[in-house]
């Protein structure tokens, strides 16, 4: 159902909002990155500039569907007052500037949108990726320098990214915004991005420990290369794919694999609908399933929680002796239930503090 002029200048409204908040995280992180020396810090204010286009080319799309909304109710109330049988009404077509401009935005605009986002994320990506592989090298990486403004920073994208794409996506399940999903996509990468830069930052800073942030860089850079190659495919499978009259659209810059972060109650809802159909019975409206995707959230929240404190948990085989370190000194169990020597531990369960406080050593 084609919505009013009302409902495309909200999804205006938002389009420019996202383009404002997601220019001044990427700002902010930018400035972070190049002051601290922080290579991810760089890599992911790239990824959120170039994530910039999207929310430009949603506004433009959205503005221009407002206006061709506006158009016909001129055209309608013209075509009222002089008639149905007047000149307008053969000829109206040739006056409907607006809704030529909507499809070619939609046949070429978007599309070609979709192949720079992909060509730059691509390009980016590889030249991020080569200058990374030096940092691997513990007598090449310096840490960086702001590690405390890394965290503070790093979580503030992460919480004002997820908050917003989740505030998106939520506006994309109606089919008359369902092309804001594009951008709460590039929102929530931008939110892991930032989450990734506090941990990283917190373990070394809290620990000690480097290979994290050493290797974070990496990381992001082949992430830069997957989403921009997942974008490309959906551009060459938009080419074949058979379109249906009033069908959503979805532009080929939408990543369906951030999609699923933005959005993980779609997630539930395949998954449900695929059981349905193999099983023959509606699963989706069993009680079991809707207490499950109301909670699917808490639910891998708390696996992530108990597998996290399993890592406190260290099993000592019969034939060997294991060096606990804490905070990467030798010291000893918080509990024991094997043996315990004056340095070392001997066979049984152990209790230390979990990862990466806390790490077992079996000498070979």
């Amino acid at each position: 159902m084609k919505g009013d002029y009302l409902t495309y200048r909200r999804g205006t409204s938002v389009s420019l909002l996202g383009l404002l908040i997601q220019a001044g995280m990427a700002a902010g992180v930018l400035i972070y990155g190049r002051v601290a020396g922080d290579h991810a810090a760089i890599t992911l204010s790239i990824f959120m500039g170039v994530g910039l286009i999207v929310w430009m080319g949603l506004g433009l799309f959205y503005d221009q569907q407002r206006r061709e909304r506006i158009e016909a109710m001129e055209a309608e109330a013209l075509a009222g007052e002089t008639g149905s049988s007047s000149a307008f009404e053969s000829g109206g077509e040739d006056l409907r500037v607006a809704a030529r401009r909507v499809q070619t935005i939609q046949k070429w605009v978007l599309p070609v949108l979709a192949v720079v986002i992909s060509a730059l994320l691509i390009a980016f990506g590889f030249i991020r990726q080569s200058s990374a592989q030096a940092l691997t090298d513990h007598d090449n990486y310096g840490e960086a320098s702001l590690p405390g403004w890394g965290i503070a920073i790093g979580l503030g994208v992460a919480f004002v990214g997820f908050v917003f794409a989740r505030f998106v996506s939520g506006m994309g399940k109606q089919p008359s915004w369902a092309a804001l999903r594009a951008g709460a996509s590039q929102s929530v990468g931008g939110a892991i991005g930032g989450f990734a830069i506090a941990v990283a930052n917190f373990v070394e800073l809290a620990v000690g420990v480097e290979e994290v942030a050493m290797y974070l860089p990496t990381v992001l850079a082949v992430a830069m290369i997957i989403i921009g190659g997942e974008i490309a495919l959906n551009f060459l499978l938009d080419l074949y794919r058979p379109r249906k009259a009033g069908e959503e659209l979805r532009p080929a810059f939408d990543s369906r694999i951030l999609g699923f972060v933005a959005a993980p109650d779609k997630m539930a809802e395949s998954i449900g609908e695929a059981l349905s159909y193999q099983f023959g019975v509606d699963v989706t409206g069993s009680w079991f399933y809707r207490l499950l995707r109301r909670s699917v959230a808490l639910l891998i929240l708390m696996g992530l929680i108990i597998g996290w404190g399993m890592t406190a948990l260290v099993v000592v085989e019969p034939h060997q002796r294991a060096l606990i370190l804490t905070n990467g000194q030798i010291g000893q169990p918080l509990v024991s239930f094997g043996e315990r020597g004056e340095q070392d531990v001997g066979p049984g369960l152990h209790i230390k503090y979990p990862w990466p406080f806390g790490e077992a050593v079996v000498p070979e």
